[in-house]
């Protein structure tokens, strides 16, 4: 009989067609003792390793009695065909131990899944089966053991390495959202994969939107900062460079390049496309609150509301309004996936930046520019000089911090 073993997730175990209940594995330590086994297939555990693994604080002969007992039964549970006098199918006594029979007819899924992984470098085809495998990490609901830590962290290294060869095999062929979704997905679970955000930038790039990629920079280098305290590597600071003028040499050659078009705009997006309706005394309030503010008395509004009751339209009619009412500058702000700390107003902050000549920025503060470099970190390209400020009490940093986002 076959048994067919789930480790990537949920840990699973089908003997034949029949699921192992939890009632028939009756202790977890038969459960721990097959996934060790399997963990460490190919070679042979001591009695030793397996004690101090499973009875870790238990008297020795005690320990070694469990140790029988719970082979005893975990051979049974996995070959009802086994007698006293035959020996099991899977589980073999060794000189010093115990191992797992590779021979024995078997099939598990992160055996399967790496197998498919080294086939995948000669056919390509083969990484969407080997990633449709990848249903978790490795004995998720073991994640402090130790044993399982070695394993659980080559198959996930595994995994991402497969999925950045599939976002690069969707981009080669201009599937640019695809490959997009996938680096997100790589940086969901390892959001400090510089590597990934090298991707985002240049698949947001080839799709024709340069602000994004241009963001996907400014997370990479505030996450590598906050985290690792390092700063982006040459590579990628060169790519941003490339993104910014719009030039990176030879591109067009190794991938289809997306032209940016002008595309219809829903209405609730575009003011002025239609007419607006509805909604006039919220508009109102919002003018009466910008004439304020252009009098100096700033104003800071809410607009909240369900989903689809255009919320977005009314904060657009009012940038529409507050142009064509003066000179006045408008920026936007936007909350996304993976943003960082203030990532609105970082985006505003960077935006405004981009109007100020160097000459300009000489003028401010240096301990004001170092301040605002925390939110915008590509500012410390134009004015590389910037120190550090003398750090002060929690409060008083806050407060200096947000004074040098209004000056």
């Amino acid at each position: 009989m076959t048994l067919r073993i789930y480790t990537l997730g949920a840990f699973r175990v089908y003997r034949g067609e029949t699921l192992l209940s939890d009632a028939e594995w009756k202790a977890s330590k038969n459960k721990a003792l097959l996934k060790i086994l399997l963990t460490h297939h190919g070679h042979a555990l001591t009695k030793d390793q397996l004690i101090e693994w499973l009875w870790p604080d238990a008297e020795p002969s005690a320990a070694s009695r469990d140790l029988r007992v719970t082979v005893s039964r975990t051979r049974k549970l996995l070959d009802v065909s086994m007698t006293q006098r035959s020996s099991s199918s899977f589980i073999l006594t060794t000189e010093s131990g115990y191992a797992w029979n590779t021979q024995s007819p078997y099939w598990l899924d992160a055996q399967q899944f790496e197998t498919l992984c080294a086939q995948s470098e000669r056919d390509p085809s083969l990484v969407e089966r080997a990633i449709a495998l990848y249903l978790g990490d490795y004995l998720e609901e073991d994640r402090y053991a130790d044993w399982a830590a070695a394993k659980r962290e080559e198959l996930r290294e595994m995994y991402l390495v497969l999925l950045t060869r599939m976002a690069e095999l969707q981009a080669k062929q201009g599937r640019y959202q695809r490959a997009i979704q996938l680096c997100r997905e790589i940086l969901a679970r390892d959001h400090c994969r510089e590597s990934s955000y090298r991707q985002l930038m240049l698949y947001y790039y080839l799709s024709g939107k340069q602000t994004q990629a241009l963001r996907a920079y400014e997370q990479c280098v505030n996450t590598l900062q906050q985290q690792l305290h390092v700063e982006p590597s040459p590579e990628i600071q060169q790519l941003h460079e490339q993104i910014r003028t719009r030039h990176i040499p030879e591109i067009d050659k190794v991938y289809p390049i997306v032209s940016p078009e002008r595309l219809q705009i829903p209405y609730t997006l575009s003011p002025g496309s239609v007419p607006f309706v509805g909604r006039q005394a919220e508009r109102e309030h919002l003018l009466h609150s910008f004439d304020q503010a252009r009098e100096g008395h700033g104003q800071c509004l809410l607009v909240s509301g369900e989903a689809g009751v255009g919320k977005t339209r009314l904060v657009q009619e009012l940038m529409s309004e507050a142009q064509k009412r003066s000179d006045a500058l408008v920026f936007q702000g936007h909350s996304q996936e993976l943003g960082i700390a203030y990532q609105p107003w970082a985006e505003i902050v960077r935006d405004s930046l981009q109007i100020l000549k160097l000459r300009d920025l000489r003028r401010l503060s240096p301990s004001y520019l170092t301040e605002v470099a925390k939110i915008a970190p590509t500012l410390r390209a134009r004015v590389p000089d910037l120190t550090e400020n003398p750090p002060l009490a929690p409060q008083q940093e806050q407060h200096r911090f947000f004074k040098s986002l209004v000056l």
